[in-house]
């Protein structure tokens, strides 16, 4: 491409050549890398904490207290309860057993590279360099309303690229306009480009150099798929035309509210909330919970976001051919039938299945019966 464009401009300008060349090659500029970003307190990962915190009560303990906010937003803290936001800690055995794996084996300094995400609790105590209390609630409470509603900016970074704030949320005082109205500014999260920043910070992740890795290694990177979708409104990688759409409009679509619930908004007959139960996927954790009202959910979620094909089929030994479609094929009883399956993933906005790249598992499951 280079050798063309080169041929182009020479064509378009005429003259000698070199001279050409010359005027159209600017001195080199060194431009500083500015993805990633340097850990700093809390590295490997990129987490920043900024602001004066409570004499009483530590950070830690602060970002662990649901039921304090629960108190007027009962709707939104039982919806996080059942999420995997609230399963993203030491109380899912899962993740319990890898993290636990990368403090064996890279040391318990390197585990806060996942602590920036799913551990703020222990992370802002200073537990994650420590053994971890198994009682204390901040050894299970995962991705917290404080978390979330604390944080002041995100960047592109990954690794838990955001700036919480550690000062106290007031309570407002219910019936005052000016309290209600501060409270409300207090809480605001950043929604910037429409609603995907606030994600951004710790749905992408990597491993490089400040884990002692000797390359760049991305592992999951959700919002740059997304990015390169049709939900984006650029139109690419689909013929049809789909609705923008961004995380906060698929994982917290607004669902009825009760009367209690004081974070609600009129609607048409009935009030309405931003869904804190994250639903996407994790059907197993609801599953392994016993949770079957959010394990429904999250398969109603899931429903008819990807399709399944079978293009062709191919039957027999001897001199086998593909038909397509394979829709009418003749069966022959005994014979060796092999099938060309397509899938494709219809309404998710990024990669499907999602997640971090190692650790995700996918099947797909075919039941082949006679007549």
């Amino acid at each position: 491409m280079r050798l063309i464009g080169l041929t182009l401009l020479l064509v378009a300008c005429g003259g000698d050549p070199s001279a050409r060349l010359e005027t159209a090659r600017p001195d080199p500029i060194t431009v500083a890398v500015k993805l990633p970003s340097a850990p700093g307190e809390h590295g490997p990962s990129l987490v920043k904490v900024t602001s004066t915190g409570s004499p009483d009560v530590s950070d830690g303990e602060m970002l662990a207290d649901a039921d304090s906010c629960g108190s007027c937003h009962p709707d939104a803290q039982a919806q996080w309860a059942t999420s995997a936001h609230s399963f993203a800690s030491f109380g899912n055995p899962i993740y319990r057993f890898n993290v636990d794996q990368v403090r064996h084996d890279l040391g318990k300094q390197n585990s806060k590279h996942c602590g920036g995400c799913h551990d703020m609790p222990l992370v802002v105590d200073g537990l994650m360099t420590q053994d971890i209390p198994a009682a204390d609630l901040r050894s299970h409470t995962g991705v917290s309303c404080r978390l979330c509603h604390g944080i002041q900016a995100t960047s592109k970074d990954g690794n838990g690229s955001y700036v919480w704030s550690r000062t106290p949320i007031d309570a407002p005082v219910l019936g005052d306009a000016r309290s209600v109205a501060a409270h409300k500014q207090q809480v605001r999260v950043p929604l910037d480009n429409l609603g995907t920043e606030l994600c951004v910070g710790c749905h992408r992740g990597f491993i490089s150099n400040d884990m002692a890795m000797p390359v760049h290694l991305s592992g999951l990177d959700e919002p740059g798929m997304w990015r390169n979708s049709a939900y984006t409104g650029n139109g690419m990688a689909r013929i049809d035309k789909v609705e923008q759409r961004t995380c906060i409009d698929c994982h917290m679509e607004r669902e009825p509210a009760s009367d209690k619930e004081l974070g609600a908004k009129p609607g048409a007959g009935t009030r309405t909330m931003a869904s804190h139960r994250f639903l996407g996927g994790h059907t197993w954790m609801a599953g392994m919970r016993g949770d079957q009202e959010h394990l429904k959910r999250s398969q109603a979620k899931l429903e008819g976001v990807a399709s399944i094909d079978v293009a062709g089929v191919r039957i027999g030994d001897a001199d086998p051919k593909w038909q397509l479609p394979a829709d009418g094929a003749v069966m022959t009883p005994g014979s060796k039938v092999a099938f060309d399956v397509v899938i494709r993933n219809l309404l998710v906005g990024h990669r499907f299945p999602g997640g971090v790249l190692d650790i995700q598992d996918t099947w797909i499951e075919v039941e082949v019966t006679d007549k």
